[in-house]
């Protein structure tokens, strides 16, 4: 079995590094002889990479494919550039056209202004599973048939959250709205005043490391780029509370045990029953109070079920050189 993956890899985004790392190991349980192509300039265990942007090397791949997946994040979506929507939907034409069956693990839709286009490249998948309801709902509206999963990050254990740190973790990054800043450390303060220090975490340094720096300015404390999810969880155990923007981070807050708030710019932090407010208007006291409140929060029920549920319908859509080969001719 030969499957391609394709998705947000190779730019230095922690959650989506460690959301491909988890997928390749889980294909690999399931299916220990598949070789595994990914579309990054990354090196994977278990995987071969190649260039995401050389059109010649991802047509061989998909064309030695029987599985192409678009991996796990917000890949269907617009509000960033209309040039990530044009990518991955090409990507999925051309491994329709090559012959692949195309799949989305974990994904998350929109928010789109283009939904057609995104629909026409969408209906050409023969499986679609997406993290949240925001996701599912644009696809039910576009007609297009998809599962409800869990964000792949949600699978991951470990040790029990401690909460003895005398530290709290703070996640924000860069957006084309303005982050309040000055609101967000004026509602941390009362716990900076009670001798608690604030670790600020970078998930991807070119959106995140500069207004991390800002906020480091002015409440003091250690701006941290974690090498790796579980360096992340490690921290977050023992965080009095963690707050921030990226769904990740927020993820690796919940799974760790530790008090979670959101400050939601993206829907797709919907897929966290967790406490959210808006970055882009803090009112200081009401976010102290906020964060005063918090409790550990509960995870979703049968995470690590609806997981290997993505990858055991990989499965289904296997088939063999000739059928392969009339498809192509299709």
């Amino acid at each position: 079995m030969n499957i391609t993956i394709g998705g947000y890899y190779g730019f230095g985004n922690l959650g989506d590094e460690e959301t491909l790392r988890l997928l390749i190991k889980d294909i690999k349980r399931e299916y220990p002889h598949c070789h595994i192509t990914v579309l990054s300039g990354n090196s994977y265990e278990g995987a071969e990479s190649i260039n995401r942007n050389s059109l010649q090397k991802i047509k061989k791949a998909l064309f030695m494919s029987e599985v192409f997946i678009l991996g796990g994040g917000s890949l269907i979506q617009d509000a960033t550039s209309t040039r990530s929507l044009f990518y991955y939907c090409e990507l999925i034409r051309l491994a329709h056209r090559s012959g692949c069956r195309v799949m989305i693990l974990g994904g998350g839709i929109g928010p789109l202004r283009h939904k057609k286009y995104a629909a026409d490249a969408l209906r050409l998948c023969s499986y679609i599973s997406v993290r949240d309801e925001y996701s599912k709902d644009i696809l039910d509206e576009m007609h297009v048939p998809s599962e409800l999963t869990a964000d792949r990050i949600l699978s991951l254990s470990g040790e029990s959250y401690s909460g003895r740190g005398r530290y709290f973790t703070v996640n924000l990054r860069r957006c084309k709205s303005k982050v309040d800043v000055e609101g967000i450390t004026d509602g941390l303060y009362p716990f900076i005043r009670e001798g608690y220090m604030p670790i600020y975490v970078s998930m991807q340094d070119t959106f995140d490391r500069e207004i991390l720096y800002e906020a480091a300015f002015i409440t003091g404390g250690r701006v941290i780029t974690p090498k790796s999810m579980d360096e992340l969880m490690t921290l977050q155990r023992g965080a009095k509370f963690a707050v921030g923007m990226r769904l990740h981070f927020l993820i690796s807050g919940a799974v760790a045990g530790c008090p979670t708030l959101a400050l939601s710019y993206d829907p797709k932090c919907g897929c966290l029953d967790i406490p959210a407010l808006d970055p882009f208007r803090i009112i200081p006291h009401k976010m102290t109070n906020a964060l005063k409140d918090l409790t550990p929060p509960t995870l979703p029920k049968g995470r690590l079920e609806l997981c290997r549920r993505d990858v055991l319908e990989i499965g289904k859509f296997c088939f063999n050189d000739t059928e392969k080969y009339h498809r192509c001719l299709k």
